[in-house]
């Protein structure tokens, strides 16, 4: 099991784009969890920052390969789509990606929702405070330190159907979701994907923190939301202060069904 020392490890050989030393913290936990198909996702990410292309697409493979076995479509297109944009002509990838659409029934369920927020908040810097004290605050930012930290991050709010990441674009902002919803989608042969429903407490953009890679989906406001805004400038600090902030990070995706 990867310790707090591991994960400062990989903090620092990400922000040193150390990416040999990347990896061989990733193919540790590939030992330890060989089923888990988001390592293989992240030694392609890694793999293809140090340009080693075969490397990333048989990464790639092995990946898309364990999210099939585990009926896990969505994320298997998505990651058939990271090595299209390496292998744009692929016939088979291309056909692979076609038969997974066909398989895949979009769920339009929302899950449970959290207990919410008090709507007395008249303020955003109220609403902060509020959440701040709440068990909606995910486990690893509620050191003092980091709350601390978390008190300089720009608060911002959204109206319903704005879009709040755009697929494609460099950007490494995280967003803590505050009060609201948004939904994340992705588009594929003219085909909108939902990827997931997130609200208060969730968090998102940590893909292309992590991977230092353009934004791998888009993710538009469904209900007015605020959000706390962790650049990363900010986030890093907040890394550097609790690692295990980078676990958490590494470990949501794989946690959103």
């Amino acid at each position: 099991m990867a310790s707090e020392r591991d994960w400062r490890f990989l903090f620092d050989s990400l922000s040193n784009k150390d990416w040999d030393s990347a990896i061989q913290m990733v193919n540790s936990l590939v030992r330890e969890e060989p089923d888990d198909p988001t390592h293989f996702l992240k030694l392609g990410d890694f793999f293809q920052k140090k340009r080693n292309l075969e490397a990333a697409v048989n990464a790639y493979r092995k990946a898309v390969n364990l999210y099939k076995t585990q009926q896990m479509y969505e994320k298997a297109i998505l990651t058939l789509k990271r090595i299209l944009s390496i292998k744009p002509y692929d016939l088979e990838v291309q056909r692979e990606m076609t038969d997974l659409l066909l398989e895949l029934q979009t769920d339009e369920t929302f899950r449970p929702a959290p207990e919410s927020l008090s709507t007395e908040a008249e303020t955003l810097e109220q609403l902060r405070e509020e959440f701040l004290r709440s068990e909606l605050l995910p486990p690893p930012f509620r050191s003092d330190g980091v709350v601390e930290l978390l008190r300089k991050a720009e608060m911002v709010t959204f109206p319903p159907g704005h879009r709040i990441i755009r697929e494609g674009e460099m950007d490494r902002t995280v967003y803590i979701i505050v009060s609201g919803s948004v939904e994340v989608k992705t588009y594929i042969q003219d085909r909108e994907i939902r990827l997931a429903v997130l609200q208060e407490g969730d968090l998102f953009g940590e893909i292309a923190f992590v991977t230092l890679n353009p934004r791998t989906a888009s993710v538009v406001s469904l209900t007015e939301t605020s959000l706390l805004t962790l650049t990363p400038d900010l986030l890093e600090e907040m890394i550097q202060r609790e690692p295990l902030i980078l676990k958490y990070l590494y470990d949501l995706y794989k946690s959103r069904k």
